[in-house]
């Protein structure tokens, strides 16, 4: 691994209205945040004016891809977590969307200008696997997060050298298990299982950090708050290809949606 990460630095790719950074910057971590929505960066820099002016966050209002340029961003209008350089994500469910202009950048040059972190969040809605272009054993985060897709993220970031994984569930933060799925799938309807999950997150005390909430969208608990409930490779494989056919064979819908931490046991005997 790098000598080169900075310990109390933590990135958040996909920044959209601030809530991880937020939560980043209570926790005492300097933080790089990425937003490719023109919008949302302009009113974090007006919300976050205080920590820009101290040093301890930097904005970039740029979109990650695998080499430089403009592309379009499909901004959506209803809700704006679904804006992506993919128009099909933006206009889901028939929702309103807008095209606006924005520079691309690949993350591993930001990393060589801002510092390689010790934790980096990635939700980007459809360019997530650009994260990990031109990263290597010697040059990566010790600690990464991405949303689980049908890309091989698990199989990438064990090229990687990531040898220990999470798979958490964006709701209740919470990993999911056969016997929790059956017990869910008995609500009749998804926003209903959606409140059992969430249900079950506030029951293991993972919504709560102190007075902190992670509320619905957030990205929740830093991962290397604990070193338990880390994975192998094998071990994470499965419950990913469990996850995938549930998704497939309607047990999981659009209500959900997974978050894969990874790291290895170099970085987990750190903490």
């Amino acid at each position: 691994m790098s000598p080169t990460v900075t310990d109390n630095l933590i990135y958040d790719v996909g920044m959209h209205v601030g809530t991880d950074s937020a939560y980043y910057l209570r926790r005492g971590y300097k933080v790089v945040a990425i937003e490719a929505n023109p919008a949302l960066a302009a009113r974090a820099r007006a919300g976050f004016a205080t920590e820009l002016r101290d040093g301890r966050l930097t904005v970039l209002d740029v979109g990650i891809a695998a080499s430089h340029g403009e592309a379009t961003f499909w901004v959506c209008d209803d809700w704006t977590a679904w804006s992506s350089f993919d128009r099909s994500v933006a206009s889901r469910n028939g929702n309103s969307h807008h095209p606006v202009s924005v520079r691309l950048r690949p993350l591993v040059e930001v990393f060589a200008e801002h510092g390689l972190p010790h934790y980096c969040k990635v939700d980007i809605e459809g360019n997530d696997r650009y994260c990990l272009e031109g990263l290597s054993d010697r040059f990566r985060p010790r600690f990464m997060s991405v949303e689980l897709s049908e890309y091989p993220f698990l199989e990438r970031m064990a090229e990687l050298g990531f040898d220990r994984f999470k798979l958490i569930h964006q709701l209740s933060f919470s990993p999911p298990t056969r016997r929790w799925h059956a017990v869910r799938r008995v609500a009749p309807h998804a926003k209903l299982q959606a409140g059992l999950e969430r249900g079950r997150g506030l029951a293991r005390g993972a919504l709560f950090d102190g007075r902190w909430y992670f509320r619905i969208g957030s990205s929740g608990p830093l991962p290397f708050d604990t070193a338990r409930g880390w994975l192998t490779l094998e071990e994470a494989r499965e419950l990913r290809d469990y996850v995938t056919d549930q998704f497939a064979s309607g047990g999981f819908g659009l209500l959900d949606s997974f978050d894969l931490h990874a790291t290895d046991a170099r970085a987990l005997a750190r903490l």
